[in-house]
């Protein structure tokens, strides 16, 4: 992968980092398990974007010139995302019980960071 791609994928990620740091303390407010179910949303943004990047990093190696090849990779990979977004949401909602509200709006800022990282490189 090059340079650029990834240094980007640094910045991303630290910037999901402090979205979710942001999203804890402000659910720590109403007591732990609120806090623990925000950064459990925002870990599954977290959770997407290292996926988003490995994915690239694979679509580069095994696809190389062929766009097409590349293209379907890339599809291939958000379809998994999407697919393990619901199941995280899934576990934390229905298995752990975590709270709705706070592990929504986790998911939201971290998500939200990835958003503002994103219109920040076509600057």
């Amino acid at each position: 992968m090059n340079e650029e791609i990834a240094s980007n994928a640094r910045r991303l990620l630290k910037t999901q980092l402090l979205a979710a740091t942001v999203a804890g303390l402000l659910f720590l407010t109403q007591g732990q398990w609120q806090a623990l179910s925000a950064l459990y949303g925002a870990f599954i943004s977290l959770s997407t974007t290292l996926l988003m990047s490995r994915g690239m990093q694979l679509a580069e190696r095994l696809a190389g010139e062929d766009m097409k090849k590349m293209q379907a990779i890339l599809y291939g990979g958000a379809a998994v995302r999407f697919i393990l977004v619901i199941a995280l949401f899934l576990l934390g909602l229905a298995v752990v019980d975590l709270e709705p509200l706070a592990t929504a709006v986790g998911f939201g800022l971290a998500h939200a960071a990835h958003l503002i990282n994103l219109r920040a490189l076509k600057a």
